[in-house]
């Protein structure tokens, strides 16, 4: 068992933002997760981007960033093109910048990589 720190992505607060909470536990594989099933209504990389600094004084060394690539379902978990990494998180580039502030500021990314929910570029009526 280690200590690891958490970033856990809850609900909307009243203003319509996303509220980000910390939490230092014992267990074995990290549960560090950068994102929730409602990121994807935000310009979640910039989001995440501007909270880097925060993020790492609160002791975390990794974040899980949520799916990268195009996708049918905004959440990213029904991949169209896994090379394409415009998504409703995001755009490349942004993306790209967030990992390299992360860098930075002694942040590893963990990316959740969506290989086996493949679909078609469009849906079939």
């Amino acid at each position: 068992m280690t200590t690891v720190s958490c970033l856990i992505l809850e609900q909307e607060n009243d203003s319509g933002l996303p509220v980000i909470s910390y939490l230092q536990s014992r267990c074995s594989i990290p549960p560090a997760q950068g994102f929730n099933w409602e990121s994807s209504k935000y310009q979640w990389y910039k989001t995440l981007t501007s909270q880097i600094r925060d993020i790492a004084n609160g002791g975390f060394t990794c974040v899980w960033l949520p799916p990268p690539s195009d996708s049918v379902s905004p959440q990213g978990y029904l991949p169209r093109d896994l090379y394409k990494l415009d998504s409703a998180f995001g755009t490349e580039a942004e993306l790209r910048h967030l990992i390299s502030e992360m860098h930075k500021n002694g942040l590893k990314a963990v990316a959740d990589i969506v290989i086996n929910h493949r679909c078609a570029s469009f849906q079939v009526l």
